[in-house]
């Protein structure tokens, strides 16, 4: 009777509990991800950066430029396999960190949160005693 009240009790916190681990993003397709960052650019105004790894950060002004090719300037991102998408700061850390999807077949099959993708990405703290500690050794 025990055993089958905790296999109950465990099945009913499985179903509470790990919808929320699922992943937002994977299985979708590189224009659902797009309408993803329309929704979030009709929140915020401003331009819209999508990280590349190798360092590099493209801006758009419109969703509507993030995949269109003839546009005449800027890079092709339906080539690219990996974008870092939504940028966001961190409190005690300088630089911007975002979500960095895996394209495969225009679909994405990995997706890795809090990803480092712009600025020094040092701890603040770290810097300002740094700051104070550097004109010791001039």
């Amino acid at each position: 009777m025990l055993k089958k009240f905790l296999f109950i009790l465990f099945c009913i916190s499985c179903i509470i509990f790990l919808p929320g681990c699922t992943s937002l993003y994977i299985g979708k397709s590189r224009q659902e991800i797009v309408e993803v960052i329309a929704k979030e650019h009709k929140k915020t105004s401003g331009q819209i950066h999508i990280y590349v790894p190798r360092g590099h950060n493209y801006h758009f002004n419109h969703p509507s430029e993030i995949l269109n090719n003839n546009r005449g300037w800027g890079p092709d991102m339906t080539k690219y396999n990996q974008w870092g998408i939504l940028p966001y700061e961190k409190f005690w850390f300088d630089g911007t960190f975002c979500t960095l999807l895996t394209f495969k077949d225009n679909v994405v099959i990995k997706e890795e949160s809090d990803v480092h993708c712009g600025g020094y990405g040092y701890f603040k703290p770290f810097a300002l005693i740094f700051f104070l500690i550097a004109p010791l050794f001039l």
